[in-house]
């Protein structure tokens, strides 16, 4: 069965009424004839192919007043008329107007997307898997009343600039609006009159052949020559559409926004879904290519005049905005994260032979960042970060990527950004004058706007393009700065090849010429601009009396912001705490906004405040009973698994890409609750280390410098290192059971890779940074191991050769781990094994009596008033095998053997009379010092933590 997507056509019965019976009717509204609420009320809904849905019609076996039909598969590309049938359109009374959609008005939904099978690739429903099974049963937005359907006029539309791209029905309002026969960039901006002037235009975009525009209703107009079938597929090759006119092939979707390229055209739809047609020779399209495969990428080749078809963005990904450059299409989706395909040079390469080739796939180097904006040029492309960076990438030309070399960039590099005059922010890290909210590129320059409201340009000025006398800069490779002539903020800018449209704060538009900026549409109160090609501009104002915002006439899916998840969880926590709400559905929501943040790294790495996470998740852990918990901790560890999985592959290297690492530790902070049970295989530990340990040495750096300079002292412990050293003891943890046989943890395999993680930690934290003492990395579960496996592993790193250590883990390798006793014990066993190795080593075999003799013992006789000096004496007269044997000591006069008590006494005089200090022993195990000369404090942590002496 072909894929369906539901449209409502509304019926009128054929027989002839006076006016008088119509108005008189209570089912009938007495405006325009319309069916009214009473008759929706009981219009039936009937799933069928297009031919049945026909049939019915043609037939009239349908007894509702209003018929919806169910579209897809090949049905998806014809038109309205097609739909019907010619008689039917002609005769049957069947209203083809924009296909409404209405709904219900007992049905309380929010949301409105087609009815997508999957099992279509040709449909552009089916192919976009954003519209998925879960958006069944979401709600929707109540239908608009009447009056609001009716008053369709909420504001007014401009086009200029050269041929037959403007959005004019009238010859004479196309010439007052063409630059042609004048000088570059002079054309009129020049309201459009009669077809459009009607409709409220809701998006608007131009390109280099074509314009288009979307109304508040979801219909699409284009105009302009059709190169590869980017205006309608179905015409043919290089006509001319001089009007605006309605595309019918994409009538069964509600366009809500528009981009136009070289020879393609994009779409979104109100599910999200993105739509192409057009030229896919470069892969510019995102469809799946069923071509010779045997070719190499680079000469492959797209067909043209492709039909409109659903990019497969990939599972629940939904676009936000789309922009079409010359032979590439980029598409930021509502996570936060960009999608490219087209020209490698944008895109990167595709490989033929393995299927993806024009398939839309993430930048490797961008994957993570918090994008908001995106711009596409003709050979190079920007993005924006919610932090205020933007990274260009593609063609260098006359230095538009804002540097002098190279001439390609294949990799997003970030733009360097003029010195700020003003105090940077400790969380967003860029002051307001050099930190980008929005960008625009063209053929060869780029423009940004700050949040201050000035711009920064670079590249070339040939016609004035960089709003600056072309007279006085031709050309430049260092970013810009440009105030508004009238001290107003600029907020948003648009570019064609040699020209840009520039909008500020008030509502004017401005735009330049060879002698730079000037205002074009003044008092206006302009919402909207697009700029593409040779001076083709188009923008959409409010009319006085008009709303001051785009308003569609509907329903989408409203999803929710991406930056206020951790407010809503907050929320959510609140409502827990209180009374009169079911706690389980609570926590079921929270569970669910909990991995939705997790498995995003670009909206992990919204989270600048570490005192923010740190504070819910410490509600997290307290949130109602053990139940709620254990559903929240499953749905972390879910998130986490999926969030690390979508940075396989990616180049992190920028420091708002690796942020959200840091936060990620954090989370398995939750084994804290023992109830809990929470990775127990190590798969998301081991994941989470794996991740961080591939990082570039760029991004290292960059982890360091947050991680210092975020984190204070207090929070680097317990957000950073406890939450792995947790890890760290589950996953030494071992159990003995009935039958005496010892069982390890089955997370046992992740140890070599939080011991790695920890160790960049420590060295971070104690070494350079201050952050941390020594005590805080002591790991229990790694001193509490049997002190032979310990002495093992100590024999085995002693005896490995550098290459064998550099491929082989040794946990004693890593001694910052281990604790003072556990140390000691190590160092005694040591002792005793290098005594044993010594006395074994002197073994003397007596003939005359044919006995071994054997002297396991370091014989030192001195005096008690020369003790340093005959130490030293005897010492120096030794073997070095002798020195390592046993200790007893014995003092000149006195009688007795040594069993220990002697030579404790000996060291303790030696240490007072060498050192100026005195030793005493408190009990069997602690031994303190009183000093009588100055200790310092750095000596005395070195003898304690070393060899567990307190000096006092």
């Amino acid at each position: 069965h072909a894929a369906a997507t539901i449209f409502r056509v509304d019926v009128r019965e054929t027989t002839t009424t006076t006016t008088a019976s119509r108005d008189s009717s209570p089912d009938r509204s007495a405006a325009d004839g319309r069916p009214s609420l009473q008759q929706r009320n009981r219009s039936s809904v009937v799933f069928s192919s297009r031919v049945v849905a026909s049939r019915s019609i043609m037939q009239g076996t349908q007894s509702a007043t209003t018929v919806l039909l169910a579209s897809g598969g090949d049905g998806a590309g014809t038109s309205r008329r097609d739909l019907l049938g010619a008689s039917s359109a002609r005769g049957s009374g069947g209203s083809l107007r924009d296909f409404e959609m209405h709904l219900h008005p007992s049905v309380s939904c929010r949301m409105l997307s087609p009815i997508a099978d999957r099992t279509s690739s040709g449909d552009a429903a089916s192919t976009s898997t954003a519209a998925s099974a879960e958006d069944v049963d979401h709600p929707m937005e109540a239908e608009p009343t009447e009056d609001a359907v009716v008053r369709d006029v909420g504001n007014e539309l401009y086009s200029w600039g050269k041929g037959d791209r403007t959005l004019h029905d009238e010859s004479d309002d196309r010439i007052l609006a063409s630059s042609r026969g004048r000088e570059p960039n002079a054309a009129r901006a020049t309201r459009v009159a009669s077809r459009l002037e009607s409709k409220s235009i809701l998006a608007v975009a131009t390109g280099p052949h074509h314009s288009a525009c979307a109304t508040s209703r979801g219909s699409l107009y284009v105009v302009g020559k059709n190169v590869r079938g980017c205006v309608d597929p179905n015409a043919e090759e290089g006509t001319v559409r001089s009007r605006p006119a309605l595309l019918d092939c994409i009538s069964h979707v509600r366009v809500v926004q528009v981009s136009c390229g070289y020879d393609h055209t994009a779409v979104i739809s109100s599910n999200g879904s993105v739509l192409t047609w057009g030229s896919n020779v470069h892969g510019q399209l995102g469809h799946r290519s069923n071509g010779n495969h045997k070719l190499q990428s680079e000469d492959y080749q797209g067909p043209t005049n492709c039909r409109p078809t659903g990019m497969a963005l990939g599972m629940g990904r939904r676009a936000s905005s789309v922009a079409c450059g010359t032979y590439y299409t980029l598409v930021l989706t509502q996570h936060m994260s960009l999608l490219a395909c087209g020209i490698p040079s944008i895109a990167g390469h595709r490989d033929a032979a393995s299927g993806k080739w024009g398939m839309p796939e993430e930048i490797p180097s961008l994957v993570g960042l918090p994008l908001v904006q995106m711009s596409a040029g003709d050979g190079h492309a920007a993005v924006v970060t919610a932090h205020g960076t933007a990274f260009v990438w593609g063609e260098n030309r006359n230095g538009c990527c804002a540097r002098d070399f190279p001439k390609t960039l294949s990799l997003p590099v970030p733009v360097k950004a003029p010195s700020s005059q003003g105090n940077s922010n400790a969380q967003s890290m860029l002051s307001d004058d050099v930190a980008i909210s929005h960008v625009a590129c063209g053929l060869e320059h780029s423009v940004f706007v700050t949040r201050g409201g000035n711009l920064l340009v670079c590249g070339a000025n040939y016609q004035g393009q960089l709003c600056i006398d072309a007279s006085k800069l031709k050309a430049t490779s260092k970013v810009v700065s440009v105030e508004h002539p009238n001290n107003a903020r600029f907020v948003s800018v648009e570019a064609g090849n040699g020209h840009t449209l520039v909008l500020d704060s008030v509502g004017d538009l401005w735009a330049t010429d060879t002698n730079g900026l000037h205002c074009v549409l003044e008092g206006r109160s302009v919402l909207a601009i697009a700029a593409g090609g040779d001076c083709s501009c188009s923008a959409i104002a409010s009319t006085p009396s008009g709303s001051k915002t785009l308003q569609r006439q509907f329903s989408v899916e409203m999803p929710e912001d991406t930056s206020s998840i951790v407010d809503s969880v907050d929320a959510l926590l609140g409502e827990m705490e209180s009374d009169g709400i079911c706690k389980s559905d609570a926590s079921r929501e929270i569970a669910k906004k909990s991995e939705e943040l997790l498995r995003h790294p670009s909206v992990m790495n919204l989270i600048l405040n570490p005192r923010k996470l740190e504070a819910m998740f410490e509600r997290i852990l307290c949130s109602g009973d053990l139940a709620s918990r254990q559903t929240i901790a499953n749905s972390i560890e879910r998130g986490i698994k999926l969030g690390l999985e979508s940075l396989r592959g990616s180049r992190m290297m920028y420091p708002e890409a690796v942020r959200c690492l840091l936060s990620y530790i954090k989370f398995f902070d939750i084994r804290r609750d023992d109830e809990i049970v929470f990775d127990v295989r190590g798969e998301a530990i081991f994941l989470f280390c794996d991740t961080m340990l591939s990082i570039p040495f760029e991004g290292y750096r960059a982890l360091h410098d947050f991680a210092t300079n975020i984190y204070p002292r207090a929070l680097f412990v317990k957000m950073l290192v406890r939450p792995l050293l947790l890890t760290l003891n589950a996953c030494t943890k071992t159990t003995v059971d009935d039958n005496e046989v010892q069982h390890f943890s089955p997370s046992r395999q992740a140890i070599p890779v939080i011991v790695a993680v920890l160790s960049w930690l420590y060295a971070m934290g104690v070494e350079e940074g201050n952050l941390a003492d020594p005590t805080d990395f002591y790991s229990d579960g790694v001193s509490d191991i049997d002190t032979e496996i310990l002495f093992e592993d100590l024999c085995r790193m002693k005896k490995a050769s550098p290459s064998e250590k550099s491929k082989n883990f040794y946990l004693c390798a890593h001694p910052f781990l281990l604790s003072p006793g556990c140390k000691r014990n190590l160092l005694q066993m040591e002792s005793q094994v290098e005594m044993f190795k010594a006395m074994m080593g002197d073994v003397n075999f007596n003939t005359s009596m044919s006995q071994i003799k054997v002297d396991p013992f370091y014989h030192l006789e001195i005096e008690r008033d020369h003790l340093v000096e005959q130490t030293l004496d005897r010492i120096k007269q030794s073997e070095p095998k002798e020195i390592r044997k046993r200790l007893r000591v014995s003092f000149k006069g006195e009688e007795g053997v040594d069993a220990g008590g002697v030579t404790k006494e000996a060291s303790i005089l030696k240490c007072n009379a060498s050192l100026g200090v005195y030793l005493s022993y408190v009990g069997n195990y602690s031994l303190f010092l009183s000093y009588r000369t100055v200790f310092p404090a750095p000596l005395r942590r070195a003898i304690r933590y070393s060899f567990g002496i307190v000096v006092q």
